[in-house]
């Protein structure tokens, strides 16, 4: 390590790259199939603006772009598969 670079400026680099990191957004493409036949009923890209998201999070939201648009049945969640199948970081 660089013991001249002060521990004040590696604290300001820090805070401006967590900035940074935090203006970043993550796209991925989620798509909803069907268990029984594996026909996909939906794939939706989501962006969220939190880096730290899981990919659970990925999947709640398709899921509830699904319902909103009523291509599934909210009270049959065994039915359906949700999953993350690309990621792109967006700029």
């Amino acid at each position: 390590t660089d013991e001249s670079f002060p521990l004040s400026n590696n604290v300001i680099l820090a805070q401006a790259l967590g900035w940074i990191w935090a203006e970043k957004k993550m796209l991925k493409k989620v798509q909803i199939s069907d268990r029984n036949s594996g026909r996909i009923i939906a794939e939706y890209p989501i962006i969220l603006e939190i880096l730290s998201a899981s990919p659970m999070d990925y999947c709640k939201e398709a899921w509830e772009n699904a319902i909103d648009e009523g291509v599934v049945d909210p009270t049959r969640t065994a039915r359906y598969e949700v999953e993350v199948v690309n990621d792109i970081w967006d700029k």
